[in-house]
């Protein structure tokens, strides 16, 4: 981006909730000048999702089929979360119950166990990034 004065800058966000348009307008004196470069990358994790349902299934039937259902003896907040959701949306705040507070550790356990098989077993699936190292580098660029 190179510009003089006013410049502005329009952008269009699509979510399950609808359509938003942030907008940003900058003043300036003189000659700026400015690079943005933005992506991401989305990618089903087979190895997870196997281990996870105990059956091959691809993202398309458990997020938009929902032919999937979540173990019995899978612990997940879900319900929490949804229920956190949409108290959250109708303004009310609450701080999670002792019950809640005991659940989350039992995930966050089950979780970090499921993650370590899951490394040991998926190899290639899972990519590790040292963001100390990656920061280091473009630091120096």
């Amino acid at each position: 981006t190179l510009g003089v004065g006013r410049t502005g800058k329009g952008d269009f966000d699509i979510t399950s909730r609808g359509v938003g348009v942030p907008i940003s307008i900058a003043y300036t004196k003189g000659v700026f000048g400015g690079f943005n470069l933005e992506g991401a990358v989305l990618g089903a994790r087979h190895a997870a999702n196997k281990a996870f349902y105990d059956k091959t299934t691809s993202p398309r039937e458990i997020l938009v089929e929902k032919s999937v259902a979540v173990p019995a003896d899978k612990v997940t907040m879900l319900p929490e979360v949804y229920d956190k959701l949409a108290k959250l949306s109708a303004g009310v705040q609450a701080e999670p119950s002792p019950a809640e507070q005991e659940k989350k550790t039992v995930a966050a356990s089950a979780a970090e166990q499921a993650a370590a098989s899951v490394h040991a077993e998926a190899g290639s699936e899972v990519v590790h990034v040292d963001a100390a190292a990656e920061a280091a580098k473009e630091a120096s660029a």
